[in-house]
């Protein structure tokens, strides 16, 4: 699955980039995602939303 995210503390908080220079997501959001995608056995792709001023 392809995940659009928005940094929006604490539901989902965009880190600083690893040595892949890729984003690291943390947050209440990110971490439910992750538990199901284990329990459930899928993948995400997360990516950065195009544009967050239009968000809620």
């Amino acid at each position: 699955f392809i995940i659009s995210l928005a940094h929006q503390p604490p539901f989902v908080i965009k880190k600083e980039l690893d040595e892949n220079n890729d984003v690291q997501w943390e947050g209440i959001e990110v971490r439910l995602v992750n538990l199901l995608s284990k329990l459930f056995n899928f993948t995400t792709d997360y990516r950065e939303a195009g544009q967050t001023s239009k968000l809620g």
